[in-house]
């Protein structure tokens, strides 16, 4: 026993015959455009994107970078992450005196050679 009916001409719309729905008079998000115009103004702006960058590891490198995430309970990103601080910091102990874009990673006018 079939218990769907069979496909038929009647089933199907006819070609010409439809029309827009009634209650499609609104757009679709209307109502995120009535509640956005209705909210305060004060959003905050869009935070900055980061930038990416491409490090080659070799194989050794990329396996030695996943144990040390496995025994730090972190990922190599973070890790990654963390070394570009501690490098970071040492490049501004380094040249406090000569460069204060690296110190303090602010625009200096001119660094000293």
């Amino acid at each position: 026993m079939n218990r769907f009916a069979p496909i038929t001409a009647d089933l199907l719309a006819r070609k010409g015959e439809a029309g827009p729905s009634a209650m499609a008079l609104k757009p679709a998000l209307a109502w995120l455009q009535d509640r956005l115009e209705t909210a305060p103004p004060a959003t905050p702006p869009p935070a900055e994107k980061p930038h990416r960058i491409m490090v080659a590891l070799s194989a050794l490198e990329y396996e030695t970078l996943g144990i040390a995430a496995v025994k730090k309970n972190t990922t190599r990103h973070l890790i990654a992450r963390e070394a570009l601080d501690f490098y970071f910091g040492q490049l501004a102990h380094e040249f406090h005196d000569q460069c204060l874009c690296v110190s303090n990673a602010a625009a200096c006018g001119g660094c000293k050679p």
